[in-house]
């Protein structure tokens, strides 16, 4: 296992960079997740890691080796794609040990080592079948124990799961995280998906124009968003605008006073974020700090385990509230159309 620097890392095409001065700490054993929007540079950076794309400039370091220009095969890095890129005329077992045959493993150590990889990711009976045989799961599962098979020093992780359905997604993302744990792998998984990362990572680094928008736990990123980007993009966020009043009091586009934490911000506030868990249904408590507004409810949508009602507020503001749908009949009772108070306290107004 090894410890990954980068620093100040760049990756340049023509005029443009996909990746602009990227510095990052990722700890022997830490699953870190780099999330962003399509061409943010998450998987350039990841192929930059693994040798597949030559930096243009910056310091790529496991543990104090500098590897920043050494090929692939001298890093020790297991990939796993997303289109899996396993062999269709081999055995699972073949494709397995088909990196340690380019290592020159003897076939009865190769043997064992694929024999220990299967049953790793609960495969054992499945050593003969071909690919064409498998579900996307189960292939999945392959290309992964191809990856460990060969023991490396960090495990590449490259859109795993986007092949495969929702139920299969959270399955595979389950034993990602159960095998990573237990091997004590030091791993970088790349993923569009936010709620994807938020449920595998221990680390996020948000990502926007090849520049880190956050490095932080998924709490941190979610509950505290250093800015707009990152607000919008991990979860969904109210946006409140406005202008800071200073000692934590915010007033709205409608001139209504509202109040956030003033220790959680270091300069003035341009909006607040309220996420849509967070706000409560009906007038605020009586003496109460909790802030509260008016409006009208626009859509009403079922979610499942939750009810999405998106209000038009006074201010011309619109805010999604989410009420969970374990109480039966308590959100079927309210009307598009029909006026709402809604209320939060100051600790929910997130100030960026």
């Amino acid at each position: 296992m090894a410890t990954i620097t980068l620093e100040r890392v760049d990756k340049k095409y023509g005029a443009g960079f996909a990746v602009d001065g990227l510095s990052l700490r990722i700890e022997q054993g830490e699953l870190v997740a780099l999330v962003g929007p399509s061409g943010c540079g998450k998987t350039t950076t990841l192929r930059m890691i693994a040798g597949l794309t030559e930096a243009s400039d910056g310091v790529i370091r496991f543990d104090d080796r500098d590897v920043t220009n050494l090929p692939t095969y001298r890093r020790n890095t297991g990939i796993v794609f997303q289109g899996y890129a396993l062999f269709p005329h081999m055995t699972v077992a073949d494709n397995i040990a088909f990196g340690l045959q380019m290592r020159r493993i003897k076939r009865p150590d190769a043997a064992s080592l694929v024999r220990e990889a299967l049953a790793l990711v609960q495969l054992e009976d499945y050593a003969e079948r071909y690919p064409r045989q498998l579900s996307g799961g189960q292939q999945q599962r392959v290309a992964l124990a191809r990856a460990i098979v060969i023991k490396p020093d960090v495990l590449l992780l490259d859109e795993p799961l986007s092949a495969l359905d929702a139920k299969l997604r959270v399955e595979v993302r389950t034993e990602i995280r159960r095998l990573q744990s237990s091997l004590n792998l030091t791993t970088i998984f790349v993923t569009h998906d936010q709620e994807e990362a938020v449920g595998i990572a221990d680390r996020i680094v948000v990502m926007n124009a090849g520049k880190v928008e956050q490095v932080g736990t998924p709490r941190d990123v979610y509950e505290r968003p250093a800015n707009r980007f990152v607000a919008n993009f991990i979860g969904l966020s109210n946006f409140i605008t406005g202008r800071d009043e200073g000692g934590g009091y915010f007033r709205n586009q409608a001139g209504q006073l509202l109040r956030f934490e003033a220790d959680r911000i270091s300069g003035p506030a341009e909006a607040l974020v309220v996420r849509p868990e967070m706000i409560e249904l009906g007038a605020a408590p009586s003496g109460s700090p909790h802030n509260e507004l008016e409006g009208t409810i626009d859509t009403i949508t079922y979610l499942g385990a939750v009810t999405d009602l998106e209000l038009l507020l006074d201010s011309g503001e619109r805010v999604h509230v989410h009420r969970s749908n374990r109480t039966p009949g308590y959100v079927e009772q309210f009307r598009r159309g029909e006026k709402l108070t809604v209320h939060w306290p100051p600790s929910a107004s997130l100030p960026i």
